[in-house]
């Protein structure tokens, strides 16, 4: 290895470009016979036509060669950067193992950790989450006992056995439903008032409480909030009801909800075609006519169908025999008018 090799040096203090020898030591660079510059202090600087460092810690410093470096020099001083300074150093099949290795662990942490998560939450701790949301919603609840009865008795049998269940009617003229945590259901009177037949909202309410039983809606709120909202987060219910109507379930949340909602609506002998008409409805915007808060707040805003989950659910009606309404057509009058005490009271 040649002792020392021709070079030019800018010092960051003056602009005169400075004829130099420069010689190579075990972990440093001598320049004309100065201190040693720690190799670790120097970045390679250069390109494809120069061979250029610089220096850490001085941004003006440069050392130049007008010849190719031996190979020896080479090998000793910096490297130039290819990728960046952190994949150069673990190489680049490493810096992609490491890449999916921490994508996977967002992945982990962002879908499938809340999921596992949302069964271990006490449902003590659920409930009073659910009732501090729903407290929030302003006075909007209908209370109409021979309605809310009815509804009742619809939830139940919807429901798996046992599982106990909450279902309120909120007076807001929007077209929307909604899963709170706690096993409690806002249907908003909007949606009551759109559909055709009770058929259609026994179809919307099983579909959400098919969200309570696969536990979707604390694993989007555990996801959107943290673990934190379980321990004494009530205060920020507002922001949570905010985020429930709002959110979008994924895919495989929206298929396992309409699963559970095609087997209760079998197992009870409700029609399913009427729920793929009402979503088929309200896609071509059939709505209350305030754009904004239809596109804003809709059932389908949060519950997009798509055609092949309205399919699923006519084909799920062939199979269904002795079909009964899921409620009379006497209770259904009820049910439509439960909150026109609500109206009365607000006059």
């Amino acid at each position: 290895m040649p002792d020392s090799l021709d070079a030019w040096l800018y010092d960051g203090i003056t602009a005169r470009r400075q004829v130099v020898r420069a010689t190579l030591v075990p972990g440093s660079i001598i320049v004309d016979g100065l201190a040693p510059i720690p190799i670790a202090d120097l970045i390679d600087r250069g390109d494809d036509h120069r061979v250029v460092f610089g220096r850490k810690d001085e941004s003006g410093w440069r050392l130049g060669f007008d010849q190719p470096l031996p190979p020896d020099w080479r090998a000793a001083l910096p490297h130039p950067s290819r990728y960046g300074a952190l994949i150069d150093r673990i190489g680049l099949v490493g810096a992609v193992i490491g890449g999916i290795a921490i994508s996977a662990l967002v992945l982990f942490g962002l879908w499938i950790a809340p999921q596992l998560i949302a069964p271990l939450v006490p449902p003590s701790v659920e409930r009073k989450l659910g009732d501090a949301i729903v407290g929030d919603m302003g006075g909007q609840a209908c209370v109409d006992p021979s309605g809310q009865a009815i509804l009742d008795d619809l939830a139940r049998r919807l429901s798996r056995k046992g599982d106990p269940l909450r279902v309120r009617v909120v007076d807001i003229p929007i077209p929307n439903a909604v899963a709170l945590p706690g096993g409690q259901i806002a249907l908003f009177n909007g949606i009551i008032q759109q559909a055709k037949s009770p058929d259609e909202v026994a179809g919307v309410l099983a579909h959400e409480i098919g969200h309570v039983d696969h536990r979707h809606v604390m694993a989007g709120l555990i996801r959107q909030f943290g673990f934190g909202l379980v321990l004494g987060g009530n205060s920020h219910a507002a922001e949570y009801a905010d985020m429930l109507l709002s959110a979008r379930y994924s895919r495989d949340a929206e298929r396992e909800a309409d699963a559970f909602a095609i087997q209760r609506l079998t197992a009870n002998h409700i029609s399913t075609r009427p729920t793929a008409e009402f979503f088929a409805r309200l896609a071509r915007h059939e709505t209350t006519g305030n754009k904004r808060l239809d596109s804003a707040f809709s059932w389908l805003a949060s519950h997009p169908v798509s055609q092949e989950r309205r399919d699923a659910f006519n084909a799920a009606d062939a199979k269904i025999v002795a079909k009964q309404p899921a409620i009379s057509e006497a209770d259904w009058k009820i049910v439509r008018a439960m909150c026109k005490s609500h109206h009365d009271d607000k006059r």
